[in-house]
């Protein structure tokens, strides 16, 4: 049997496609196929596929009639697989040169239904942006109940993975087509039917941050389609028996995707402020999750990113309002006391588990990693503990964050021997500067745990 089958829908990426598909026929795992699935696309894409397909008899190529966006491409390209794993490519995206040999052996070795991997966020030039995690490394090895729980909760890109094929084709998992938004419904539905995955610590996949993408279009109606993939989602739980299990997960996602996302977007992405899709999203909600603010996670929204929801939950208007003047009325209000009492009400609603994960380190002295105002409302919560700390901030000037922790973390390295990180998205940062330290420092992913996805001995 083939070992992995690589799907890539194709639709006016000329310029990026032959980087992609140099970076696939160049793979160490050889025993693989190459599905390229060409979405309608009316630029030269075609004729680079036939190209390709005459020089490596590993690439096999579909040509739709209709454009049937990523979804709909993407299952075709399910249904001519053969392979034992599947792993989706965007088109214009590429991959390290060992990426499927690391991610097949590691899942093999480990009898694992998926493998992920972390990934570079890059400009079109090549300049790194950032590391990111698909998912923390915690989430390796048994896939928990709670595990899932987090996975439903965080973004779940297809690409940067493999998935044991067999479970998708039992399952009947396929992508809803015709949407961009596409892989929400899609990705953590599939990870439900899953038992045990694989973590390979290095970033593999190129993201390739460009503004052609259909994710970065101005004032393109498809960016609504948010909230039919919110629907779908929430109707699959349903009808696949998951909702009950998983509703507050299920419902924060839909709260997430159908109401804040789309919120956002309208101010993001439309010269002219489509107030009406503004309305609809506040009357859904209203409606359908009237008590949204009591869901358990609804307290892992940024302090803004409440204001912004109660600001439409009264009128659109005021939201609109809000978004244009956030930065003066935050200033106004003393932006690090409302941060602050919004963080607070996160690690307070969570004070058992913070409580208990502090008692273990009571005698270790203790880094707390991450933004100001994340630690002082963590700081705030515990303070009549003894454990000692070590506090420091990571730079806020995005330029100099890296460098700025490097020289953070030298001056104070010697003296830790645990770090609190309190946001997941820069976990990967001090992980890098542990790793390249050689320093025997325990670190503790704090909101996973804080929110019961991850356990630690």
């Amino acid at each position: 049997m083939i070992k992995v089958s690589v799907i890539v829908p194709i639709y006016n990426v000329d310029k990026y496609l032959r980087n992609c598909l140099d970076s696939l026929i160049l793979q160490t795992l050889q025993d693989i196929e190459i599905i390229l699935i060409n979405d309608a696309s009316p630029d030269l894409s075609a004729d680079i596929m036939e190209e390709y397909a005459a020089k490596d008899a590993r690439i096999s190529c579909i040509y739709l009639q209709e454009n049937l966006m990523m979804g709909g491409a993407r299952n075709k390209g399910i249904d001519k697989a053969k392979g034992e794993y599947l792993t989706f490519v965007d088109s214009d995206d590429y991959l390290e040169l060992t990426m499927l040999e690391k991610l097949y052996h590691k899942a093999k070795a480990t009898d694992s239904d998926m493998a992920y991997c972390t990934y570079h966020y890059v400009r079109e030039n090549g300049e790194l942006i950032k590391d990111v995690y698909l998912f923390p490394p915690e989430f390796e090895g048994k896939l928990t109940q709670n595990k899932k729980r987090g996975i439903i909760n965080k973004l779940a890109f297809p690409w940067g993975k493999l998935f044991r094929r067999s479970i998708w084709l039992q399952e009947k998992i396929y992508f809803p087509e015709g949407i961009i938004y596409e892989d929400g419904p899609t990705i953590p539905l599939s990870i439900l039917y899953m038992k045990q995955c694989a973590f390979v610590e290095e970033a593999l996949y190129y993201y390739v941050l460009h503004d052609e993408s259909a994710m970065n279009k101005r004032n393109s109606q498809k960016h609504l389609d948010t909230m039919e993939s919110a629907v779908i989602f929430l109707d699959r739980m349903k009808e696949r028996g998951f909702y009950e299990q998983y509703k507050q997960e299920t419902d924060f996602y839909v709260i997430t995707r159908y109401y804040k996302n789309l919120v956002e977007i309208c101010f993001k992405y439309f010269d002219k402020i489509p107030i009406d899709i503004l309305k609809s999203t506040k009357l859904y909600i209203k409606d359908n999750y009237k008590q949204y603010r009591n869901n358990p996670y609804y307290l892992t929204l940024t302090g803004e990113e409440r204001i912004l929801l109660r600001m439409n939950d009264i009128h659109p208007m005021l939201a609109i309002w809000w978004n244009r003047n956030r930065v003066a009325i935050m200033k106004h209000l003393g932006k690090r006391r409302e941060g602050l009492l919004y963080y607070k009400k996160y690690y307070k609603c969570r004070k058992h588990r913070l409580i208990e994960m502090l008692e273990r380190h009571r005698q270790e002295t203790t880094g707390i990693w991450g933004a100001g105002l994340k630690k002082t409302a963590m700081l705030q919560c515990v303070r009549n503990k003894e454990t000692r700390y070590i506090d420091y901030d990571i730079i806020n000037n995005q330029k100099d964050r890296i460098s700025g922790n490097e020289v953070l973390f030298d001056k104070i390295k010697d003296t830790l021997q645990v770090i609190y990180v309190v946001n997941p998205s820069t976990y990967i940062n001090i992980k890098q500067l542990v790793e390249a330290s050689e320093c025997k420092i325990k670190l503790i992913n704090l909101e996973d745990y804080l929110n019961g996805y991850i356990e630690y001995d």
